[in-house]
Order: structure tokens, then C-alpha cells, then sequence
């Protein structure tokens, strides 16, 4: 099944990518920032919208 965009964010914030290291919820710069707050909130979500959704709008394949 294709995962949302959502579940992608979530994903990369509390787990592990590639396996490797911790998710990003674990950087420490990241708790200071986003400490007692839940950072892929609805704000987040709309944000992500207005600055994504005209780039893959207009996004073209490049063919090398």
C-alpha cells in the first residue's frame, strides 16, 4: 500500500532512517525546538501544502 505523505513525515520524525541512526525526534536541536509541542501538527501540514504542492504541480521529469 502507498503511504500518505503524512505517515512519511511521521515516520522520519520517530524512526529510524535507513536503520543507522535515531529519528529526527531525537536530535537534540530538534527536542529544544519542538519540546511539549507536537511538530507535524495541522500548521505543519498546511505549510507543507502551500510550499510543495505548486513545485509538483510544475514539476517536470528530466530525462539525462
Amino acid at each position: 500500500s502507498k503511504k500518505t505523505p503524512r505517515v512519511r513525515a511521521e515516520e522520519a520524525w520517530r524512526n529510524p532512517e535507513f536503520g543507522r541512526r535515531p529519528g529526527e525526534e531525537s536530535d537534540t536541536y530538534f527536542d529544544l525546538c519542538f519540546r511539549h509541542t507536537d511538530p507535524l501538527d495541522g500548521e505543519f501540514e498546511e505549510l507543507a501544502r502551500r510550499i510543495f504542492e505548486p513545485l509538483l504541480r510544475h514539476a517536470q521529469e528530466v530525462k539525462s
